[in-house]
């Protein structure tokens, strides 16, 4: 035993001088180089001088370092062959500590020594079982920076505040013994009138509790100036604005010049990514057609999305990667933080990120390509991602993008040949159910501005307007309808005589009044014979252009009958109501 601690010592002696010559060596050599370099040569560069200062200094602090460790190795082998000695002279417990301790020391010691020099780490030789931490445990280890810089941040206030409830105790205090002194003055007053020897004893004990309480008093009184004064100091430091000014200064300094960076390195990275994205979907597609001449669609769209996916993965991890080179362990935590929260939120949601993610690849109830009703109105869809691509052609700023989480719930069709995408364009005249006849001057996915006939305009929703059932007037042309009857004293000639008669003057009419180009149709025939009336229907289709002016060729078409009925002498009936009273037969 004493030999192997022997040949150690003298070891490591000879390992100190070597160390020692060396260190010489390359202090003289480097003088030399030096004036050499000073006649010779010009003097180098600030950055060559930088990297052989940095170099020096390393290297001048690993020989400083195995200097320490072998003095503290000699050192330690000597105090074993004390702590030897002792147990072979008396063995007790406290000895075989002593032993087993300078043993582990030296351990620790030689390891150190070998990975300084070698710059291997040897930690592996420990053998130890570090115990199992809990799960609050890790999660305070893990919390610990961002609690550490809350605590900095709110630290002034909080010796402030702390300040001030010592001050209140101390003041609380002052006054319970200015009480208690002021209660000994009365008592003393009060017992000194009685001559009495006992009397006098307890005055002297009085006087001199009135001495300890004035001293304890006095004491407090320092400590409520010192306090004082550590207060005042605390809030001239600054105001508010002054301390989130230079809170706000040290930030940008620091973690606002870490998180710029990282930031600029996520949106960077993210930004070639997608420069990248079209060569890659291009190369893709090239070498999808051929294998299949068709080309599956759904394998570029797949590629597609996983490639967006993996660039914000790898953006991200590339940031937070960056903050830890930066060694800003606060940004780390509170990234990893946030960006672990976000992939376990997404374990409620995984249903509905299938469907998203099916939705994405166009295999899922919405494709492009086809027909779909969103707000109540349909729409083409033009484009599906993260957000969709839906275009009404007929509407104004009938282009719209969508999140795709919207469309999930709805179901796309094939679009038919000559399917309309709204009842009407801009510039048609329609004719509502609630009575209302106008021109469309605007039709937006929101609102459809009608210009009735007076050139008011009224405004309807666009889902609201759908439910009028809107009449189209200029589409396909339209036509006046009008119900006209003549009295029963004219029934022998209704048919043949009165109808030629009509039907002859309105054909001249129709030719005065509208060119024949725009004439599509013209009837005038007997309907029905009514309960008072011998009913005609007229019905003349003009062309969609002359919709403006439905309602005055109306009025025009009425006016001409009624002539026609003055000019022949035909009666216009009324209707009649006829009363039959049962007690006036009997």
């Amino acid at each position: 035993m004493h030999k192997i601690i022997y040949s150690c010592l003298i070891a490591h002696f000879f390992i100190f001088l070597s160390s020692e010559s060396i260190a010489q060596t390359k202090k003289i050599t480097s003088g030399k180089k030096v004036s050499k370099e000073n006649k010779d040569t010009p003097k180098p560069d600030i950055e060559s001088e930088g990297e052989s200062e940095t170099k020096s200094s390393f290297s001048d602090l690993k020989e400083q370092r195995l200097k320490r460790i072998h003095k503290k190795v000699v050192k330690l082998k000597r105090d074993l062959l004390q702590a030897d000695k002792k147990l072979k002279a008396k063995k007790s417990s406290r000895n075989y500590k002593l032993v087993n301790r300078i043993k582990d020391e030296l351990k620790i010691e030689q390891i150190d020594f070998i990975e300084t020099l070698t710059s291997y780490n040897l930690d592996f030789h420990q053998n130890k079982v570090l115990p199992k931490k809990t799960f609050l445990e890790e999660l305070q280890y893990l919390l610990e920076p961002v609690l550490n810089s809350l605590k900095r941040a709110s630290q002034r206030p909080r010796k402030i505040e702390k300040i001030k409830k010592q001050l209140e105790d101390v003041k609380d205090k002052i006054d319970i013994l200015e009480d208690t002194q002021t209660s000994l003055t009365n008592y003393k007053d009060v017992e000194i009138e009685e001559k009495d020897k006992k009397v006098i004893n307890l005055t002297n004990s009085i006087s001199s509790s009135k001495k300890i309480i004035e001293v304890m008093r006095s004491d407090l009184l320092l400590k409520k100036e010192d306090l004082q004064f550590q207060l005042l100091k605390l809030k001239n430091t600054g105001s508010l604005i002054e301390e989130i000014s230079k809170m706000s200064r040290g930030f940008l300094r620091t973690k606002g010049k870490n998180l710029f960076l990282s930031l600029l390195a996520f949106f960077s990275l993210l930004w070639v990514f997608n420069l990248g994205k079209p060569k890659v979907l291009k190369y893709s597609a090239k070498f999808l057609h051929t294998i299949d001449d068709d080309g599956p669609h759904w394998a570029i769209r797949s590629i597609r999305v996983l490639y967006s996916f993996f660039a914000i993965f790898l953006s991200t991890l590339f940031a937070i990667l960056l903050l830890y080179i930066l060694n800003d362990w606060l940004l780390v935590t509170i990234s990893v933080i946030i960006f672990g929260g976000v992939i376990w939120s997404t374990r409620n949601y995984l249903p509905q990120y299938v469907e998203q993610f099916k939705l994405l690849l166009n295999v899922g109830s919405v494709r492009e390509g086809e027909r779909i009703v969103y707000d109540g109105i349909p729409y083409l869809v033009k484009g599906i991602g993260i957000y969709c691509k839906i275009i009404n052609p007929f509407l104004y700023g009938g282009e719209l993008r969508v999140h795709s989480k919207t469309l999930l719930e709805i179901y796309s069709r094939p679009i038919k040949k000559k399917e309309p995408w709204f009842p009407t364009k801009t510039g048609n005249w329609v004719s509502l159910n609630d009575g209302t006849n106008g021109e469309v001057v605007m039709q937006t996915p929101e609102t459809v501005i009608l210009k009735l006939i007076g050139g008011e305009k009224k405004f309807y929703h666009s889902k609201e307007f759908l439910g009028m059932t809107p009449i189209n007037l200029s589409e396909n042309g339209f036509t006046i309808e009008i119900i006209f009857g003549i009295d029963y004293t004219h029934q022998p000639g209704i048919t043949l005589d009165i109808h030629n008669l009509f039907e002859k003057e309105l054909k001249r009419f129709i030719d005065k009044e509208i060119a024949a180009s725009k004439v599509l149709d013209f009837k005038f025939e007997f309907a029905k014979a009514n309960s008072s009336s011998l009913d005609f229907r007229f019905a003349l289709k003009l062309i969609g252009s002359l919709a403006g002016k439905k309602w005055s060729l109306e009025r025009k078409f009425q006016a001409k009958l009624v002539d026609l009925c003055n000019e022949n002498q035909y009666v216009i009936p009324f209707n009649q109501l006829t009363v039959h009273h049962v007690g006036a037969q009997q």
